[in-house]
Parts: structure tokens; sequence; C-alpha cells
């Protein structure tokens, strides 16, 4: 079984794609140890060329196509596809520091995580470091779901409710069903993320750098998409299947 499984969703990225997937291929666990899922969303750039070019180049990128369905779709079709024992959910116009898959994945098998918070950096639009999220003080202790939640928010924690910089037990996720939720176009990750961390018993938090997050104003974040008809019929929707969960697995309040 491959370590890792990384899930990519693609639409409209075509200047950023590379300089994610060499930066996934700038790492320190072999090749063969891990896989990388594109999923082209039906995109009308050349973002599938420019995979198709480094799948010449890499032996461990993997190309799923499908019409445009949205990143939710695309993200659990990637999933579905996943073989490894751990999964990381990353956007295209993101990348990772060099040379640290080996130590996330350690410390997450040497304390059977189910969900692993990893630092992160964010990014402005001309690249200058705008913030620097490690959470070191919550390190060195396993968490329940419920802990981790608040934790992982903080104070003032931009994207609190993330899927991204966060590393999942893929068997975890399996065993619950947990997946997106359809048709919710905006704020999807906080639905799912909610779910999760409802369930996970084993929750550690990497204190060391991982992740770059950058802003764009073209991403669907900043499309202006939050004050649509589309976007309020997702709240409901993600609202209705949270209370829904919550009776299934006799949560409390």
């Amino acid at each position: 079984m491959k370590q890792l499984s990384i899930i990519i969703p693609m639409y409209n990225v075509e200047p950023y794609v590379e300089r994610c997937l060499r930066s996934l291929e700038n790492q320190n666990i072999p090749k063969d140890d891990y896989e990388i899922i594109c999923i082209n969303d039906g995109s009308p750039d050349n973002s599938k060329e420019v995979v198709r070019m480094l799948q010449g180049e890499f032996g461990n990128i993997t190309l799923l196509d499908q019409e445009n369905m949205g990143v939710s779709v695309a993200r659990n079709n990637g999933t579905d596809k996943a073989v490894g024992a751990y999964l990381l959910f990353i956007d295209p116009d993101d990348y990772v520091y060099p040379e640290c898959f080996s130590q996330v994945l350690t410390m997450a098998n040497s304390r059977k995580a189910q969900v692993s918070f990893l630092g992160y950096s964010i990014l402005g639009e001309n690249g200058e470091l705008n913030k620097l999220v490690f959470n070191e003080e919550n390190s060195g202790v396993t968490h329940t779901g419920i802990n981790a939640y608040y934790l992982s928010r903080g104070e003032a924690v931009a994207d609190p409710d993330r899927m991204w910089a966060v590393l999942f037990e893929r068997n975890f996720l399996c065993k619950h069903d947990l997946r997106y939720l359809q048709d919710v176009p905006y704020l999807e990750d906080g639905e799912l993320i909610a779910r999760i961390l409802c369930l996970a018993e084993r929750c550690i938090f990497d204190g060391r750098p991982f992740y770059k997050r950058t802003i764009r104003p073209g991403s669907a974040t900043n499309s202006g998409l939050f004050h649509t008809e589309k976007a309020l019929n997702g709240f409901l929707l993600a609202a209705v299947n949270l209370k829904q969960f919550q009776r299934k697995e006799k949560l409390t309040d």
C-alpha cells in the first residue's frame, strides 16, 4: 500500500498547477510511496495538458477527467480512486514546502492520528508572507475531534473551516463514509470537516512548516459567490445534512 494519496481538483489553474505538482515531487519519500491524483473538472484552459506533460517526467501522477461538476465531486472522485494510507487535499494554486512528507507521515503514523493539522503559511497575491500558522502550542498532545475543532480555529484564523493543510487517515474517512456533500458551492469544506471532527478520536497538530496557501483574485473564495442564490441553497442543504448527521450519529448538542 502507498503511504499517501494527494487529491488535486483542477479548473482554470493552468498558470499554477505546474508549481504545485513540482513542489509535491520535490519530497523526501520514494515516488513509489505516494500518488498524486489530478481531477480535471471540465476545465476550459490547458490545465490538463500541463499535467500530461508532467506525467512524462514523473510516474506517480494520475489524471482523471470529468464534466464540470464542481470541486466537491472532483475531490470525492479522487478519494474513491485513492489507495494511500493517508489523504491530502491540495488546491492547485497552492504548494508545499520541500522535503516535508517524511516528517508529517512519520508523526501521523507514530501517533496513530486520524486527523493531522499541519503548519501553513498564507501568501499574498504577489507572494508576500501574510501569516504563519504552525500551532506549536497544541503539538505533543493527542486531541479528540471536538477539542481539535476549536483549537484549529484559534483567534483570527484565516479559513478556519478548511480541508487543506490537513492529513487524513483514509480508512477512517472510508469507514464512516465521510465525503463532500454535493451542491454546496461555497464553504463546502466547513460542512465536511465538522462531520469529520465529530467522529474523530485521535487528532494531532504538527507545528512544522508544510503548506503554502496563496490568495488570488479569481479564486472561488474571492468570487462574490457568497451572496448568490446558488450559495444560499447550498448553505441550507449543508445545514439540513448536518442536522441529519447529528441524529444519525446520536450526537449531543
